[in-house]
């Protein structure tokens, strides 16, 4: 029997977390896995039926506050001290239960599992990398003397911390396989050029999508024909999600399968389903993405997404700054003006080539699938090998 928490600080990293669980799992290797997610709605884990331990409280930011003094500012009012309290009393008692700890996300679990836990620690560091931020001194001397091996995003971030003595490799990026393409059941002509919508999972979902409703009301009007597939996050509340789209003139006017059809007085038509992610963003021609990992999965299966920044957004425009340096021309910036955003993405749906050409980079600058099954792999490895030291 062997005991090993995940700790994450995020919905993707909460995603990637339940993926590591779900593939240790299947091995039938009688492990007691656990999480500890330190922000966020806990949906994942709790769709998965992995247990969860840790105090129950969901923050403001979902985790999204560097660079962000007004997200920090409402987590701390949401308690976000109090949290953290709880948070590592729980990890100074994780030395008398767990045999591992695997922190997935940024610095931050890393830091409080590092100072107030003695268990062994395996890092998978989805959320740092060279090209936007390094690891900083510190950071590099934690990683070093605390954590037994980390697993990097991309290989130049693997480079970079081993040639500061730290025992860091690149086996794939996890986060590409958090999610499947299967066909949903829903049937697209395959003629039809099909704009895919993310409007994100946070706070600014709302007035996201306020804009992309506009914007599939204005290409409808030029393009008739094209086809709009939104993917809407699984944390967002559905019947919430379908009142606020309703009082802006968008009634659900059919349930189909896994699909809502959103329909306002012009005859736009918006398909809608919070389980398709992967058929969506692989069907699709363009991307509309406000999301944060969900942006970084579509480019990396080779996809533009057009994003747009305004001072209403909660991560604001250092986040967009940030996901642009990791993924390059993939990610194409625009004002949040319905009649600027549409005519960008009429450019790419008309323009094939051009299409082609800003999202080609995406998959390479994102990584390759297969990390989840080779970190599982290593975890299982050093379970056994710390069995075997122990003997």
């Amino acid at each position: 029997m062997a005991n090993i928490l995940f700790i994450s600080n995020g919905s993707g990293e909460d995603c990637v977390s339940a993926a590591l669980i779900k593939e240790l799992a299947m091995r039938n290797l009688n492990y007691n896995l656990k999480a500890l997610p330190l922000v966020g709605s806990k949906k994942t884990f709790k769709e998965h039926d992995i247990e969860i331990i840790g105090p129950d409280a969901e923050l403001p930011s979902g985790g999204i506050i560097n660079n962000n003094p007004g997200a920090l500012l409402k987590d701390i009012k949401a308690g976000l001290l109090t949290l953290t309290l709880e948070q590592i009393k729980v990890l100074k008692e994780s030395s008398r239960v767990y045999d591992l700890i695997v922190c997935v996300g940024d610095r931050y679990p890393v830091i409080l599992a590092g100072f107030f836990s003695r268990v062994s620690i395996i890092f998978v560091g989805i959320a740092q990398s060279v090209r936007v931020h390094g690891y900083s001194y510190l950071e590099k001397k934690i990683l070093r003397y605390r954590v037994k091996k980390v697993f990097t995003r991309d290989e130049e971030t693997a480079e970079n911390l081993k040639e500061n003595g730290i025992k860091a490799s690149f086996v794939g990026n996890p986060i590409m396989d958090t999610f499947s393409t299967d066909s949903s059941g829903t049937e697209i002509d395959m003629e039809k050029k099909v704009i895919a919508i993310l409007p994100g999972s946070r706070s600014e979902v709302w007035y996201n999508t306020k804009i992309c409703l506009g914007v599939c009301k204005k290409i409808h009007s030029l393009s008739p024909e094209t086809v709009f597939l939104m993917a809407l996050s699984p944390v967002v509340p559905r019947e919430t999600f379908l009142k606020f789209t309703a009082g802006e003139g968008w009634i659900n006017s059919e349930e189909k399968k896994d699909f809502s059809t959103l329909k306002n007085k012009e005859g736009t038509e918006i398909k809608l389903s919070q389980n398709s992610f992967g058929w969506i963003i692989k069907r699709a021609n363009v991307v509309l993405g406000l999301g944060g990992t969900a942006n970084e999965q579509a480019s990396g299966m080779g996809k533009p997404v057009v994003t747009f920044w305004s001072p209403e957004r909660q991560v604001r425009k250092a986040f967009i700054k940030h996901q642009k340096k990791l993924l390059g021309n993939s990610l194409i910036i625009v004002p949040a003006e319905t009649e600027i955003i549409a005519k960008k993405l009429m450019d790419l749906i008309k323009n094939p080539s051009l299409a082609e050409e800003s999202g080609e980079k995406g998959p390479s600058l994102m990584g390759k699938k297969g990390g989840v099954t080779a970190i599982a792999d290593y975890i299982v490895k050093f379970v056994e090998n710390t069995k075997k030291d122990k003997l």
